[in-house]
C-alpha cells in the first residue's frame, strides 16, 4: 500500500465514553496518511525522540521494481535518499522473470556515483492466502535472498519470518 485514506481512527476522548468505558460514537474515517511509510517515519522518530528523520514514498501503486527503477532515474542526484526501501516484492513475484527486475533495480540502486550509494532494504509483505503458493513464494524468496547475499543489500520477508 503506498497511500492510505479514510483510516478508522479510535475516538478515546473521554467525552466520547459512557461511565462504563464503551464508545458513544462510532470510530470515524480521516484524511489522514496512515499508510507505511508515513508510519515508519513517526515510529523512528518517536525513538529517536526528534524530528530527523523524513520518509518520502516515492512508489506508483501497482507496480514492480522496474517502475521503481524509472522513479529512481528521474531523482535529481542532490534529492538522492540514504536509505532505499523496496517493497515491490508482491507485484515483482507475479512477474515472469522476477529475478531480471529486481537485479537490474539493486544493480541501478547500489552503482557508485560518487559515494552516494544509498543503503538498501528490501521488503517483502507478501502474504499467503493459501497454502498452493507457498512453493512457489517460497522459491521467490530464496531468489531474493541469493540476490541479497550476492550484492550485500537487506532483506526481510513477512513470509519467511511466520515460518520460523
Amino acid at each position: 500500500m503506498t497511500a492510505g485514506v479514510h483510516c478508522r481512527v479510535l475516538i478515546d476522548d473521554p467525552g466520547n465514553l459512557d461511565p462504563k468505558g464503551a464508545r458513544l460514537l462510532p470510530d470515524v474515517d480521516t484524511h489522514v496518511d496512515c499508510a507505511w511509510p508515513n508510519r515508519l517515519q513517526l515510529f523512528i522518530n518517536n525513538v529517536i525522540g526528534d524530528d530527523v528523520v523524513e520518509v518520502t514514498n516515492a512508489a506508483v501503486r501497482a507496480t514492480d521494481s522496474s517502475i521503481g527503477k524509472i522513479v529512481l532515474e528521474k531523482y535529481p542526484m542532490s534529492d538522492r535518499p540514504d536509505i532505499i526501501i523496496n517493497a515491490y516484492s508482491t507485484n515483482d513475484a507475479m512477474q515472469e522473470n522476477p529475478f531480471e527486475f529486481l537485479q537490474e533495480f539493486v544493480r541501478y540502486v547500489l552503482r557508485d556515483e560518487q559515494c552516494q550509494t544509498p543503503l538498501l532494504v528490501r521488503f517483502s509483505d507478501i502474504m499467503l492466502p493459501s497454502r498452493a503458493r507457498i512453493v512457489a513464494v517460497h522459491s521467490f524468496e530464496q531468489m531474493v535472498q541469493t540476490l541479497a547475499s550476492y550484492y550485500g543489500f537487506g532483506s526481510v520477508s513477512y513470509s519467511v519470518c511466520l515460518e520460523i
